[in-house]
């Protein structure tokens, strides 16, 4: 389980995007939620939090955890806050480290770059020189 809190200063509406940032760099949040299964968003803000500002915090907890994953999204107001934003993610249900290395997207990021080093399983090969061959032929 992992936990992460970021407070943004001064800019409400503007400031989610750096919250969000904060809450997932924190130095309680011990491990990467990249892959996580579950989390718990509470996001707390005065009156000029608004709804455009939880969607993006939403969204990018959402981009970095597994797609199927479960978000459970809370939100608060707190006018003392004025037009700062606190956000807390606690998240759990990690990948292993084997299931980690399944999703290294420098791999993704390699093998789209340059094809040729990755070792792609026998039938993409088949279908790969299938189409050379039709490729050839006119």
């Amino acid at each position: 389980m992992g936990v992460g809190r970021g407070v943004d200063t001064g800019r409400a509406g503007e400031g989610a995007l750096d919250a969000v940032t904060m809450a997932l760099d924190s130095p309680l949040l011990d491990v990467d939620i990249t892959g996580a299964q579950s989390a718990l968003v509470n996001i707390t803000g005065s009156a000029d939090l608004t709804l455009h500002g939880v969607q993006e915090i939403t969204e990018l907890v959402k981009s970095k955890m597994s797609p199927d994953a479960n978000i459970i999204l809370g939100t608060a107001r707190n006018d003392s806050l004025k037009r700062d934003i606190q956000v807390v993610v606690i998240a759990t249900g990690f990948p292993t480290a084997e299931e980690q290395n399944m999703m290294d997207t420098d791999l993704i990021d390699r093998a789209i770059e340059n094809p040729e080093t990755v070792d792609l399983p026998p039938f993409v090969r088949r279908m790969e020189e299938m189409k050379r061959r039709r490729t050839s032929r006119f």
